[in-house]
Order: C-alpha cells, then structure tokens, then sequence
C-alpha cells in the first residue's frame, strides 16, 4: 500500500524543510572551513548536523513517513524558539542609551530622561524585529508541518 500524496501545503513545507536543512548545512560548512569568522567551531557543528537532520527527515517526510514528520516539526520549533535568543549573540544590536551628564546639563535630567525613553524604544523595537526575523522561517516550517499533519495519519502501517 503507497501512502497518498501531499497536498501542496505540505509539500511546501517538507521541501522547505529540506531547503532549510541544506541551508544550514552549507552555512555549517562555511562556519567550520573559515574558522571564527561566523562563531566558534561547534556553532558550525551544530548548524551541520540540524541541516544534516532537516535533509534526511525532509527525505523521509516527504515519502509520508509520521515519525519524520513529528520530528522535523518538534526540531523546527525548538530551532526557531532558539534562533529568537540566539540572534543577539550572532550578530550585532544597538544597544541601549544611557542619560549622560552632559545631557542632564543642557537640557535638564526630565527631557534627557524622556529622549533616551524614546530612543530605547526604537532600539527595542528594531532588536524585537530582528530576532523575530531570526526565527520566523522556523516558526513558519513548524506550523507549515503542524498544519498538515493530518495527511500523515492516513496510513496506519506507516
């Protein structure tokens, strides 16, 4: 018994996952072959091995095997809840102002208070965005998965 085709949604997704998985490998593989230029030598490890790990069960979802599919689902959203914190470490954010001396001094500490607010808040805003960004095409294999894991459960011997 074969198992039924993928709608298109899914397929999207589980061919994502493996674009995603080849990604990773190739960003992997550059990491280690430039040494410290993308981070240390197990974040290039690592980033091999998820991609490794995308590809196979990419593969192995996409001829509608369950437990691929549960697994690459589960490891896309730990990666992506990872890559939201990871993203302040990878590369660089603006950090935050501080109210200066000089600044209480020329404008007086309540407008220098209330200038470094506003200010910190674009930053925070613009450090939200990013990290979001870092993690979005996780979230969104994840839940591309989840929403079709319905179509894996048609077969039973599977």
């Amino acid at each position: 018994m074969t198992a039924a085709p993928l709608r298109p949604t899914t397929q999207i997704a589980v061919a994502g996952s493996a674009a995603m998985g080849l990604a990773l490998t190739a960003i992997g593989v550059r990491s280690l072959v430039n040494g410290s230029t993308l981070g240390p030598p197990l974040l290039g490890i690592t980033l091999l091995a998820i991609g490794a790990l995308g590809i196979g069960l990419g593969a192995a979802a996409w001829y509608g095997r369950r437990a691929a599919w549960a697994i690459l689902a589960a490891t896309w959203g730990v990666i992506g809840f990872c890559a939201f914190f990871a993203a302040p470490k990878l590369i660089s954010l603006r950090q935050l102002e501080t109210v200066t001396i000089e600044m209480e001094l020329q404008m007086g500490r309540a407008k220098a208070e209330d200038k470094v607010d506003s200010e910190n808040l674009i930053i925070r805003l613009e450090n939200l965005a990013v990290c979001t960004l870092f993690a979005l095409p996780f979230g969104l294999l994840c839940s591309g998965l989840v929403a079709g894991g319905r179509e894996f459960e048609r077969r039973s011997d599977v």
